[in-house]
């Protein structure tokens, strides 16, 4: 499993932008998708993230998951009973 990157629009274009290790065969790739509300269709995939087909001509990413104004929990406090704000993310990663 691997991120399918975040160079989805560096090039201008955003296709023809997934690479390694995504791009290697029998690795699952996971894209980011924007949020309700934030494109539909070729939009609904996030600007940001990488898109095949590969150099190879496969499809990738295999799989999308929200990626894009996510609320998310602001990390930094050991204090489970600290009362903490929403926090508004972006990233597979995060």
């Amino acid at each position: 499993v691997s991120s399918a990157g975040n160079t989805g629009n560096k090039f201008g274009s955003p296709f023809n932008t997934v690479g390694a290790p995504a791009s290697c065969k029998n690795v699952f790739a996971v894209g980011a998708t924007n949020s309700v509300g934030y494109g539909s269709g070729l939009h609904y995939v996030v600007d940001f993230s990488s898109r095949g087909p590969t150099a190879d001509g496969r499809t990738k990413p295999d799989i999308l998951a929200p990626g894009y104004a996510l609320d998310s929990a602001l990390s930094g406090s050991t204090d489970c009973k600290t009362k903490e704000d929403g926090y508004v993310k972006a990233g597979t990663s995060m």
